[in-house]
């Protein structure tokens, strides 16, 4: 999904079609998929596939450029850039998958008593991540701004050859 300005000089006539900005709501379910790297090593790359919903959108008050949304899994390293889909009248791409944000949250807490004068307290807490990808108005911006052509904004069926 990494835009490279026709580097290999060959003309690109299939994209994922991009399903129009203003029909994509919190809650639509999304999927993914990509090659990541558990610590970094480029020898441990496994692949993954990765689905939920939409949890929030954000960053379109300062412009469409930034125009963001929350996924309910991690972007692992090495999966930005990787494609967010959905079903829609066929597959039809809905984000561009950029990093995580996290949050510490409490998770519960347990008491035990060991006899009957002391008291044993343990607090567990957990660090969440939730994957974030730019939303598709972002994307059909900066396409245009730097003169990709040929890409389709649709809430209709489009027929892609090897998407079914």
């Amino acid at each position: 999904m990494a835009y490279l300005p026709n580097v290999f000089r060959s003309p690109k006539s299939e994209f994922f079609p991009i399903l129009s900005p203003r029909q994509l709501k919190i809650g639509e379910d999304v999927y993914s998929f990509g090659y990541f790297s558990i610590g970094g090593s480029p020898n441990n790359v496994e692949q993954g596939y990765f689905s939920g919903k939409i949890i929030n959108f954000f960053g379109h008050e300062d412009g469409v450029d930034q125009a963001s949304f929350m996924l309910p899994f991690p972007i692992l390293e090495g999966m930005s850039g990787s494609p967010v889909l959905t079903y829609h009248n066929g597959p039809k791409l809905v984000g561009l998958a950029i990093g995580n944000r996290s949050s510490r949250i409490l998770a519960h807490e347990i008491f035990e008593y060991k006899d009957g004068q002391s008291e044993f307290k343990e607090t567990v807490n957990r660090i969440i991540e939730f994957g974030v990808a730019y939303h598709p108005a972002a994307i059909i911006q900066f396409l245009s701004v730097v003169g990709v052509g040929g890409f389709i904004e649709t809430d209709q069926r489009v027929e892609v050859s090897g998407l079914e």
